[in-house]
């Protein structure tokens, strides 16, 4: 009953704030997506229930009354955000030739929403407090489904989601969607202005990384070590990110046992020397050589290469289906060179222009501005090393963590803009800087 309260009586105030307010639709969006209450309280809900059509449909109608007004898109933001549209057009192209029409529907119905919503969120995440409320809405969500795995597992002495999943993805899904919010939770962690703020951040990404162990996917913890090593590279270096370092690697050794470090190191064996498992990303990845180089402009429709793969598997298969578990792959043999292209357009234009703004004067950012663009600088590479070896184009987390650095840009051009000019007022300074 307590679960039926809270989440019909979130749906309510997201959806009528939605109206007023749209961009509290596109953080309500985006919190529901990663705290999954459908499967959290399903038992006090009705079976197969779609709440994030109310949101969608509610922020909406929110947009059209506000006169969509929100960000000014230009630059780096402007042409990834068209890439990733472009990608959905033509995905709706290659969509015609695919080879197994069930799944590639599937695919398409879910796909347009979250391109819809990354749309309408860059161009409603225009302040301060909105790029900081929509991370921590995010880190809060998943934190957590962090927190009850880790806490099944301590209860019960083995971790339930490593060989049943955890709501919509299974143990490698489910480790994809926490990679990017792992590079929210450290960027709070680092560069929150209040102490309880960096702590709480910094709990959650404790959750976070033992959560990434129990759930023994190894190319997430290679995912999960590139954002460490990122992390670390990119961080102002003071006495608290220093202290914060120090005691997430000794926290990190602490938590990985024997079973965790064989598993990870598995992963750099010789190819001879691979269990069935790593072995057969090999073969998978060598078939989706092979079926791009057969189907290179259109591919074989979204999501539909799981039906060819048993004919291209070197040795061969005994099943009909079998996904490519690699990112890449599923975008480029599904869509075609083009699609790829234009989908991986998206993160890699938005990260590059993060990185230039951090370099160029990061000791000169905004408080406020830090967290977020940190976040991209980690969260982007990681969930891209991540997805090598398990797909996750249906996973809302990436996309969040690129609009959210796309977001702190177009904010941070804005306010310089208006500062040049001498038109930014002390209220709206005030105001960009909660």
């Amino acid at each position: 009953m307590k679960g039926l309260i809270f989440v019909y009586g979130s749906l309510i105030y997201i959806c009528v704030m939605a109206i007023v307010r749209p961009w509290i639709g596109v953080v309500g969006y985006f919190g529901f997506a990663i705290l999954n209450p459908v499967y959290l309280w399903g038992y006090s809900l009705p079976p197969d229930v779609d709440l994030q059509k109310f949101i969608v449909g509610s922020t909406f109608i929110g947009l059209i009354i506000s006169g969509f007004r929100g960000n000014k898109i230009k630059g780096a933001p402007a042409w990834a955000i068209s890439g990733l549209v472009l990608y959905l057009a033509w995905a709706f192209v290659t969509a015609q030739f695919t080879i197994h029409e069930g799944d590639t529907t599937f695919y398409m119905t879910n796909i347009w929403k979250i391109v819809l919503m990354s749309c309408i969120g860059l161009l409603l995440i225009d302040t301060p407090k909105k790029v900081t409320t929509l991370m921590w809405v995010i880190v809060i969500a998943q934190g957590w489904n962090a927190w009850e795995i880790n806490l099944q597992y301590f209860q019960d002495g083995y971790c339930w989601a490593a060989y049943n999943g955890w709501g919509i993805a299974d143990n490698n899904g489910y480790s994809i969607l926490t990679v990017p919010v792992m590079g929210a939770s450290l960027g709070l962690a680092f560069y929150s202005e209040k102490l309880w703020a960096r702590l709480l951040a910094g709990f959650i990404f404790v959750l976070q990384m033992h959560l990434i162990m129990l759930l023994e996917s190894r190319g997430t913890m290679i995912g999960a070590v590139g954002l460490g090593v990122l992390g670390v590279w990119y961080v102002h270096k003071n006495s608290w990110t220093t202290s914060t370092i120090i005691v997430s690697f000794l926290l990190g050794t602490a938590l990985a046992g024997p079973s965790v470090v064989e598993e990870f190191s598995s992963s750099f064996k010789e190819q001879g020397e691979l269990d069935s498992s790593a072995e057969s990303r090999y073969k998978l990845w060598k078939a989706g050589v092979a079926i791009t180089q057969d189907y290179p402009i259109f591919g074989v429709g979204p999501n539909a290469t799981g039906r060819l793969v048993p004919q291209y598997y070197e040795g061969g298969l005994a099943t009909d289906h079998k996904v490519l578990h690699n990112l890449f792959f599923d975008v480029i043999t599904g869509s075609g060179i083009p699609g790829a292209i234009l989908y991986f357009t998206f993160f890699g234009l938005v990260w590059w222009a993060v990185r230039v703004r951090w370099k160029r004067g990061k000791a000169t950012l905004p408080p406020w501005a830090r967290a977020p663009l940190f976040s991209v600088l980690c969260g982007v590479p990681g969930y891209m090393a991540a997805s090598m070896f398990s797909s996750g184009a249906l996973i809302e987390t990436s996309y969040i963590c690129v609009i959210v650095g796309a977001s702190t840009l177009l904010v941070l051009n804005r306010i310089q803009q208006q500062g040049n000019s001498g038109t930014l007022s002390v209220g709206r300074l005030r105001t960009n800087h909660v």
